[in-house]
């Protein structure tokens, strides 16, 4: 492994001992103001995101009154910074109008529901019909912080949908490989662009690749720029961090 990529890459032995460091290095930034823009899919949703969520649960505890001789229950939340806003990095373009619609906005949602009943409205969703209000938002907001999964198809290495078609250089619409089209049952997706890298108020990039199915493309993002962590890692290297287990670090 050379240097550059020691310099960006923080390497675990076990999954869980990942797990446990980005459930700590995420609790820490809730507690701050800012925008968080944050991922979907398994990486996160599987184990990070419900344990990051129950530190947020409330808690049960006894305190006694020495002068009346009873105890009490009360109950304490831990709470997030009363400024943190939380956004995502992606969203899905379903292909059919009517029915049930599987969202990342949902999703993410769902899996930190303490989370979300504290900061409600500070969750921007994005609309998929209105995409210039999502850009916007993020110009406007400025992300503080990213945190992404990767994309296990080593063609394209892709972060949030950056270099799932292209390199795209602003928040678009794009259409998704075939392979990812099966995965998510739809054609098209919006995501963030470069440029959103670009800001001012960006102070780091954490991307997080757990599992031998990412080691084809967690190497081929050293490789090749036309890829999308690929771009991260030769134009946003001072402000990336790459949090991976030894399965996806094996080709490395």
């Amino acid at each position: 492994m050379t240097l550059e990529k020691q310099d960006i890459i923080k390497s675990f032995f076990l999954e869980k001992d990942l797990d446990d460091y980005v459930i700590e290095l995420l609790y820490n930034e809730l507690l701050k103001p800012g925008l968080i823009l944050l991922p979907s899919g398994n990486t996160f949703e599987k184990n990070i995101y419900p344990k990051l969520d129950s530190l947020f649960a409330t808690l049960e505890f006894q305190t006694f009154n020495t002068l009346e001789q009873n105890t009490k229950s009360h109950e304490l939340k831990k709470l997030i910074h009363p400024e943190l806003e939380l956004s995502h990095l992606d969203e899905l373009i379903p292909d059919h109008v009517s029915g049930e619609k599987h969202t990342f906005a949902k999703a993410i949602k769902h899996s930190i529901p303490n989370i979300y009943s504290q900061i409600k409205d500070k969750f921007f969703s994005i609309d998929v019909n209105n995409i210039a209000q999502f850009n916007q938002y993020l110009k406007s907001t400025g992300p503080r912080l990213i945190f992404a999964g990767l994309g296990a198809d080593a063609s394209n290495a892709h972060f949030a949908f950056i270099g799932e078609e292209f390199i795209n250089s602003d928040t678009t619409r794009i259409t998704l490989s075939s392979e990812t089209q099966q995965q998510h049952q739809c054609k098209e997706a919006v995501t963030i662009g470069t440029d959103i890298l670009k800001l001012n108020s960006l102070e780091h990039i954490y991307v997080v690749a757990k599992g031998e199915s990412k080691a084809e493309s967690l190497k081929a993002a050293f490789m090749d720029d036309t890829t999308g962590l690929g771009y991260i890692v030769a134009n946003h290297a001072s402000k990336l961090t790459i949090i991976a287990d030894q399965e996806a670090l094996e080709l490395l």
